[in-house]
Order: C-alpha cells, then structure tokens, then sequence
C-alpha cells in the first residue's frame, strides 16, 4: 500500500463501500487519501479496472467479488491483483499496472 503514495487511485462511484474502504486502506498505510494520492472515480468496477488496463490509473480498489466476477467474464485474470489489508477483506481488492 505504501507504493502507492502520490500516485492515481481509481475507484468505483465516491459513494461505494469500496471506495470509502480505499479512504480507510489509504489512512492505515500513512498515506492521506486527499492528498497524497490522486484519487479518480469511475462509473462502476469496469471503468475503474479499465483505467489501469489504460494507464490512466496506477492501482484501482474495487470489491473483490466484482473483480473476481470480471475475471470470469473476461476468461483472463486482472492485471496485477493484490488483495488489501487484511482488516479490509473480503470487501476490498486492488489491482495494479504491472
């Protein structure tokens, strides 16, 4: 989690539980979501994954169900997949470029 100090996390809607989850992560990392991340709110767990395919985010906190149900439909697995601290799961998941 610490890697991701100043770098763009994606996120479903600002609403989401995963997304306030990724506030949550983020604080228990030492890294403040406001500002020590660029933070970027997608449409759903699709736009969120699709912005690290892309390259417009370097990490996305999404559901790990959604991820796991992507995955699937996809038939391929997630780009780099980390599941987050313990304390958040199984709720909350990152993916990462790379």
């Amino acid at each position: 989690m610490k890697d991701l100090q100043g770098r763009t996390i994606a996120n479903p809607p600002m609403d989401a539980a995963v997304s306030f989850l990724t506030t949550l992560a983020l604080r228990d990392a030492g890294i403040d979501p406001k500002t020590g991340v660029k933070r970027f709110y997608g449409k759903n767990h699709y736009a969120c994954l699709q912005s690290v395919v892309i390259g417009a985010a370097d990490a996305c906190g999404m559901a790990e169900g959604a991820l796991r149900t992507i995955e699937k439909n996809e038939g391929r697995p997630a780009p780099g997949f980390a599941s987050c601290p313990p304390a958040f799961r199984p709720l909350c998941s990152w993916c990462t470029a790379g």
